[in-house]
């Protein structure tokens, strides 16, 4: 028998997804099981909701709290890595110093970096935060990259990467705080496998592995699972089972898992964790029932419900999350009754209602929102002149009410 590993590859809508035969034979009908489910609700959802004014979740880039460490104090000593600093940006490479002038962040995005850059880069002595979407490097480059010892923040979305690639640069980093990845293109193969290298992550905070062949079955990798904050899986393996593993993440604030297999269910096992900002748009087996589990969870400052099949009594049971400052319900069935149940968030300062029935008499409701910035009524029945009576009611607001395409 041979034993060299085999590569599948399943041609479906978005990208090219790869199993290796490591990977166990329940996770390959979970995968496919797990498209079937989306495509069929999602055609639903295009008859009752046609046209969108929102991101999509995978759109949105992570927020960012993970900044390299404080700026040190000024030393009149050279830096010892400046010859190096000063060939990377020969190349074209953005850097980020500190007072002293030591290289504390490389961005190398639209550059392709191939195995000299990557020798080039391992020389820094310092470095904390690498950014990088495109690359020519053999296995031996992602090695040397390896060598960066001092890394906290790792960014290799869209990077052409595989499982072997990332155990490379990424295997020996117990630094690391923040390690991010996306399969939206294509050209990441990371899965389940691949996440091995979490276990050896112990300071992991921020994980993103949007678009990508990961379940709970990789996250069981994490160090130290309890100290995860922030963990991104838009259009991943993700379900009911995963979110069993997730509701153990005890520090998690905020979770991107849109498009997904979760239910009613799953939702319940995330009450009691510390959400602040929760995505789960375009999750086709989420109904009104649904948010009962998400009007439980009162510390949520933002929630996106983007294409989430919605009516009037699913809004009810948001009516107490009154710390939610961000809040989308583009493409749901609200009406003008269920914007009622909005008015006591007067934390809000984004609201998108497009694509609803609401007219100018729901928008009344709105007019104790005294910190909304921006509100968004496209592809409504709300008029110019229900416009004008909420921006004399809420001073600075501005309201969007022509659609813009690809917005």
């Amino acid at each position: 028998m041979n034993n060299k590993s085999t590569t599948i590859q399943l041609l479906l809508p978005q990208a090219t997804d790869r199993f290796t035969t490591a990977a166990s034979a329940s996770r390959f009908a979970k995968a496919v099981l797990h498209r079937s489910l989306l495509g069929s609700g999602l055609v639903v959802m295009a008859v009752l909701l046609t046209g969108c004014n929102g991101k999509k979740a995978s759109d949105q880039t992570p927020s960012d709290s993970t900044a390299p460490s404080a700026e040190t104090t000024p030393s009149a000593t050279p830096p010892a890595d400046a010859a190096v600093a000063e060939k990377l940006e020969g190349m074209g490479l953005k850097l980020e110093r500190t007072k002293n002038a030591e290289v504390a962040a490389v961005n190398c995005l639209g550059i392709e970096v191939d195995d000299a850059m990557a020798e080039t880069l391992a020389q820094l002595s310092s470095v904390k935060k690498l950014t990088l979407n495109q690359s020519k490097m053999t296995l031996q480059g992602w090695k040397q990259l390896g060598k960066l010892k001092t890394l906290e923040h790792l960014d290799l979305r869209d990077c052409s990467l595989d499982n072997d690639q990332l155990a490379a640069i990424a295997a020996e980093m117990p630094l690391l705080r923040s390690l991010r990845l996306n399969g939206k293109s294509g050209a990441t193969s990371v899965d389940d496998d691949g996440l091995a290298v979490l276990k050896n992550m112990p300071q992991l905070k921020v994980l993103s592995a949007d678009y990508l062949w990961v379940s709970e079955d990789g996250l069981a990798h994490l160090a130290k699972p309890e100290q995860l904050s922030e963990l991104y899986l838009a259009k991943t393996l993700v379900d009911d089972t995963s979110l069993e593993f997730i509701a153990g993440l005890t520090g998690l604030k905020k979770a991107r898992l849109a498009q997904s297999s979760i239910s009613s269910e799953g939702l319940k096992l995330l009450e009691k964790l510390p959400l602040e900002d929760l995505d789960i748009s375009e999750c086709s087996q989420l109904d009104d029932a649904s948010m009962s589990s998400v009007g439980k969870m009162t510390t949520l400052k933002r929630l996106n419900l983007w294409r989430v099949a919605l009516t009037d009594e699913g809004i009810a049971h948001l009516a107490n999350l009154n710390n939610l400052e961000w809040l989308n319900l583009d493409n749901t069935r609200l009406s003008d009754a269920g914007v009622a149940y909005l008015s006591g968030m007067t934390k809000l300062k984004f609201l998108h209602l497009g694509s609803t029935s609401v007219s100018d008499a729901g928008l009344d409701a709105l007019h104790p929102l005294t910190n909304l910035k921006d509100l968004k009524v496209t592809r409504t029945a709300v008029t110019a002149a229900g416009v004008e009576a909420v921006e004399q009611a809420i001073p600075g607001v501005s309201v969007q009410l022509e659609y813009i395409e690809g917005e």
